[in-house]
């Protein structure tokens, strides 16, 4: 064992602490794609639920080279997030929620930034509303020409399932590399798909659970 080692087992011992030489597993999803998909290399990914910018920043920085596609329909935010990444010329911002269908929707803002799709045709007052327009990620890739996403991204707050379901073609013929969403564990949480729901979906599709992340 060398004097650095030794040091640091003292260390340890002191302060009743472990230290590791990198992060564990389920700490950082970006550290462990390095570690566990040595070869995977990321060109395209789509951030949908952009918000303001937070995660479109994240994936410059650890994708520097790859067009990340941006999507978030609430006028506030989309505005923020438009000036928070207007320095680079690798990110694509849409006003546009996506979906299971094309169409028309309706955003009900809740809890600050946070904010949810609701259906067109929804019975009930919501609070502060807005309409917004509804795309699905295999028309607009379709659209655009896409033909594969190394890396989706969706955090949509309960709609992630619907975000998916707008994917199948894309699923079916493996055009998708790695998913990032989010989802529930508290069966009472009504605010997020379940993750046993998103786990039947995309095992039935043959994807299957890297890690799980906070």
């Amino acid at each position: 064992m060398s004097l650095k080692q030794r040091l640091a087992r003292v260390v340890e011992r002191l302060t009743n602490t472990h230290i590791f030489r990198m992060l564990p597993q389920g700490v950082n999803v970006f550290s462990d794609l390095q570690l566990h998909l040595p070869s995977y290399r990321c060109s395209l990914v789509l951030d949908v639920g952009a918000n303001v910018g937070q995660s479109a920043l994240l994936f410059r920085q650890n994708f520097p080279h790859s067009t990340i596609y941006c999507f978030e329909p609430v006028t506030e935010n989309f505005q923020l997030l438009t000036a928070n990444t207007r320095h680079l010329s690798n990110v694509l911002c849409s006003q546009v929620a996506l979906g299971r269908s094309k169409g028309m929707g309706r955003m009900s803002a809740q809890r600050g930034t946070m904010s949810q799709l609701q259906v067109a045709d929804t019975n009930g007052q919501l609070p502060t509303t807005t309409d917004v327009m509804v795309d699905t990620v295999d028309d607009y890739c379709a659209e655009k020409k896409i033909e594969r996403i190394d890396y989706l991204k969706i955090d949509t707050e309960g709609h992630d399932l619907a975000v998916l379901e707008g994917a199948k073609s894309m699923l079916v013929n493996q055009q998708i590399g790695l998913i990032e969403v989010e989802v529930g564990m508290n069966p009472h949480n009504t605010r997020h798909v379940p993750f046993h729901q998103i786990q039947t979906f995309l095992e039935g599709h043959q994807y299957f659970l890297f890690g799980i992340y906070e």
